[in-house]
């Protein structure tokens, strides 16, 4: 039977011949680089694929969960950090497309602030709203529109060609000083008698804190708008006076005895 077995062979010209071995399965090889058998149907093909996706997604895993603890706190930072750049681009856009209104709620809201702030260092623990509100309006309807216009005279007619230069920063702020501190204080003091309901103390206020508040004015605004005029572009002058101005209303609550004194 052995011999039998070890015989079997196929019949050819030259007769007997040795067994045949059986020949291998085709293969071919994945995208994966896994030999697989030929005749596997595509959709075969596409599990196998999707089984070792999963198997590697799943290795992989903790790894990035760790990375995510890991720098959670950076993520959380780079989103501030996006929506404060997000907030200053709009802010810039609001200023080149309507700059009167921007400057003139920048302005309000820089009066509102530097009042507070004022306020606090007064009294504590009391807050007068309306006169907050008094403050806000003159920033709102006066300083931030009327700021606006000034300043852009100033660029058109004082040394247009060359702005930032030492003469004509030196020029801007001796215009500034001598002709917009003194009637623009003026101004102040009406604007807020009249909104108080006492038109009949305008005079009196004017004369008796006029020179005490230019003299406080002059220890701060002339450095001020000298870097103002020298290195802040036109559009941003409004916004970096009222920055200067929550400092402005917090002296004066210090030098003149309380702004109701003042005011």
């Amino acid at each position: 039977m052995a011999a039998k077995t070890a015989l079997t062979a196929t019949p050819g010209a030259a007769g007997l011949h040795a067994p045949v071995a059986p020949r291998a399965a085709p293969t071919v090889r994945s995208k994966s680089g896994a030999l697989l058998p030929r005749r596997c149907s595509l959709r075969q093909l596409s599990s196998y694929g999707q089984r070792r996706a999963q198997k590697r997604s799943l290795v992989h895993v903790p790894k990035v969960s760790a990375i995510s603890e890991i720098h959670g706190g950076h993520s959380a930072s780079g989103d501030a950090a996006g929506s404060l750049r997000r907030l200053l681009l709009a802010y810039d856009v609001a200023l080149k497309t309507r700059p009167v209104i921007t400057k003139a709620l920048t302005a309000a809201v820089g009066f509102a602030l530097g009042d507070f702030i004022a306020q606090l260092g007064e009294r504590p623990g009391f807050f007068d709203p309306f006169r907050c509100l008094r403050l806000s309006l003159y920033g709102l309807l006066v300083d931030g529109p009327v700021g606006h216009q000034w300043y852009k005279l100033l660029d058109k007619h004082v040394f247009p060609r060359t702005p930032t230069s030492l003469r004509a920063v030196l020029t801007k702020t001796a215009a500034d000083q001598l002709l917009w501190a003194p009637v623009m204080t003026v101004v102040f003091f009406a604007f807020l008698k009249a909104l108080e309901g006492r038109p009949d103390l305008i005079a009196g206020t004017v004369q008796s804190k006029l020179v005490k508040t230019l003299v406080a004015n002059y220890m701060l605004w002339p450095l001020a708008h000298f870097v103002s005029f020298r290195w802040v572009p036109t559009d941003y002058r409004i916004p970096f006076n009222n920055a200067v101005s929550v400092v402005w209303n917090a002296y004066l609550s210090w030098t003149c005895v309380g702004m109701s004194s003042c005011h």
